[in-house]
């Protein structure tokens, strides 16, 4: 007799924990708290299909989390449930490194080299254009014809940031590297080898020419040990 009465109030316990959860008011979602940095924080709701008005209890955490992740955007999520009714969730996005130009769409890479969004555009940051590209997968590396000179671009990128240049376009012909800056420079890297030993080339020429107030022309840095300059006509 007393089992019995416990399993009748064990149902009755649970019937009335079913009834809150599923037909009041009290678990349901009222406000999203969402950091997601340089990504839209509609666009990660819109992937998890998040929304207020759902019941909180029964949001699934780690499908959810999944969602989010197969945007190739997103590095981590955290998700956190704050009851009765608040959802907290922040994204470390992956950090956007360089856009390479394909085919008049814009590939967005991250500073490990992995293409992360396709026909995206992203202010501020040094264009990669004129290689051909044979392959794209969202989350890997670009197949490309040229793997090594296309590596030494990537190597250009990061020495251009370390020296706080903006506004340059990193381009290939016929198997050389130039530089386009802005201001009206062009710059001839070669076939990219001592790429390091070349940009020191082109810093110390190219600062050299804006203190004399000269603001166009090709700086040829094919030959490491005999950099020249030619102004533009």
């Amino acid at each position: 007799m007393k089992k019995f009465a416990f399993l009748l109030l064990t149902i009755i316990i649970a019937l009335g924990l079913g009834t809150i959860f599923l037909y009041t008011d009290t678990f349901i979602l009222k406000e999203i708290d969402i950091e997601s940095g340089w990504i839209k924080g509609e666009e990660i709701l819109q992937a998890a299909e998040l929304f207020e008005g759902q019941n909180l209890f029964y949001l699934n955490k780690v499908d959810i989390v999944k969602s989010i992740h197969q945007d190739y955007r997103v590095d981590e999520v955290e998700f956190k449930k704050i009851y009765p009714g608040k959802l907290l969730l922040r994204i470390t996005p992956k950090k956007p490194y360089v856009l390479v130009s394909n085919k008049g769409q814009m590939l967005l890479l991250d500073d490990r080299g992995d293409l992360i969004a396709m026909d995206y555009e992203y202010d501020g940051l040094m264009i990669i254009k004129d290689f051909i590209i044979e392959e794209t997968n969202l989350g890997e590396n670009l197949v490309l014809k040229n793997e090594e000179l296309f590596h030494t671009a990537l190597d250009l990128v990061e020495l251009c940031q370390q020296a706080e240049f903006k506004e340059m376009t990193i381009r290939q012909e016929n198997g050389f590297l130039y530089l386009d800056l802005a201001d009206g420079f062009r710059a001839n890297f070669g076939k990219g080898s001592e790429i390091v030993k070349k940009f020191n080339n082109f810093y110390t020429i190219y600062q050299d020419l804006s203190e004399k107030n000269v603001n166009n022309g090709t700086i040829n840095l094919t030959n490491p040990d005999a950099p020249t300059f030619l102004p533009f006509d």
